[in-house]
């Protein structure tokens, strides 16, 4: 039986460098989902399961130290 791909889950406002990432860690056998805001990413963190994130620091809005909290909040 194959084993399942491990979910990462891409948060930066800047498109080119997200899609850079999911291109790469696609190509390393992970599903991404991708979020380019701190609110879209914290909606798919709410519905999916993910194994990791990779959070960018400074974004519009919410810093990623601050998304990472609520995040931890909600799924340790």
């Amino acid at each position: 039986m194959a084993r399942a791909k491990a979910t990462i889950l891409c948060i930066d406002d800047h498109w080119n460098g997200l899609i850079g990432r999911k291109m790469l860690l696609e190509q390393s056998g992970y599903e991404v989902l991708e979020a380019t805001g701190w609110d879209d990413g914290l909606r798919l963190f709410r519905s999916r399961i993910v194994d990791a994130v990779v959070l960018d620091y400074q974004m519009p809005g919410m810093r990623g130290d601050m998304v990472a909290a609520k995040m931890k909040s909600i799924n340790s």
